[in-house]
């Protein structure tokens, strides 16, 4: 059995004589939160429509569950889905609308409902209608919709998008539950970068269509390490000291800025060594490389707001 529950080989969508997606290549193993990273337009709404059979790819290659081909198909059912705005009906109550899915899609256990709305927190919203729901409360019930029928796969697009702290750690808590006691593999995308690796355990960053990189938690926490940043008056002339101390893991970021990536240890001992040879510092302080940093040199410096 493949350690895949989600494989794309070369996943494409093309509009006329624009690709909106091209040659993607997906790796999700069972289990995971895999955070989809891109800005506004990257193609990452399309790349999760065609993976749940809501979009006709131009060319693909899915493997879903370990099968491949026109057997893809047939497992759409065990995949949940939350793209875009939730369809709720305003008009009826959080347990009507669960409801009403449920019985769409021909179930028929009693206690299903309570459970559900108990998971995502809704247990005490009785009959109040949906459209007096916040933000939160919407898509906490636009995720208990995503989760009828036990999918074993949830695609949620921009989940926490527009919520306030608050309703961002509720959603956030709910995720995490489910990969952690039900072990359901969740894809998520999501602007808000320095909160996607609160629960995200491996990432896929898209840029103008493609996927220009897979990496896990851990290996992206080691790229983003910390590092000293040094703010000097002349920062060529510290270049000879650090050599000199056996660091040369270091980068002149400008005119008054170099960030050292090695023995941050030693920051004293740095300090020192510069004062002796008469180079004046402004300010020295340790950092660490934010997510957002990172998806901006992968992208040549574009922003993704």
């Amino acid at each position: 059995m493949s350690q895949y529950l989600l494989e794309t080989n070369a996943l494409s969508k093309k509009y006329k004589d624009y690709f909106a997606v091209q040659n993607v290549n997906l790796h999700i193993k069972r289990g995971e939160i895999y955070g989809l990273v891109g800005k506004n337009g990257a193609g990452k709404t399309t790349i999760m429509r065609m993976i749940s059979g809501l979009a006709t790819p131009t060319s693909r290659e899915i493997s879903l569950f370990g099968e491949m081909g026109s057997k893809v198909k047939t497992y759409f059912s065990r995949i949940g889905v939350l793209i875009e705005a939730p369809g709720l009906y305003g008009d009826m109550s959080a347990a009507d609308n669960l409801t009403l899915k449920k019985i769409g899609i021909g179930l028929q256990e009693k206690d299903y409902i309570p459970s559900l709305l108990r998971l995502v927190g809704l247990a005490d919203v009785g009959n109040k209608k949906v459209k007096n729901f916040s933000l939160g409360m919407r898509q906490r019930l636009g995720i208990a919709m995503a989760l009828i029928g036990e999918p074993d796969l949830l695609i949620l697009d921009e989940p926490i998008n527009g919520l306030d702290p608050e309703g961002i750690v509720e959603v956030r808590e709910i995720l995490m539950r489910l990969a952690a006691e039900r072990n359901i593999t969740i894809m998520i995308s999501s602007h808000l970068l320095e909160e996607l690796s609160k629960m995200a355990t491996a990432y896929g960053f898209i840029h103008k269509g493609e996927l220009i990189k897979e990496i896990s938690h851990d290996q992206l926490m080691k790229e983003c390490k910390e590092y000293i940043e040094i703010q000097f008056d002349a920062p060529r002339l510290a270049t000879p000291v650090l050599d000199q101390m056996g660091i040369t893991d270091y980068k002149v970021v400008n005119q008054q800025t170099i960030q050292v990536y090695e023995q941050l240890a030693r920051n004293s001992e740095i300090n020192l060594a510069l004062a002796k040879a008469n180079i004046g510092i402004r300010s020295m302080t340790i950092s660490r490389v934010s997510l957002e940093d990172y998806f901006l040199n992968l992208t040549g410096g574009e922003t993704h707001a």
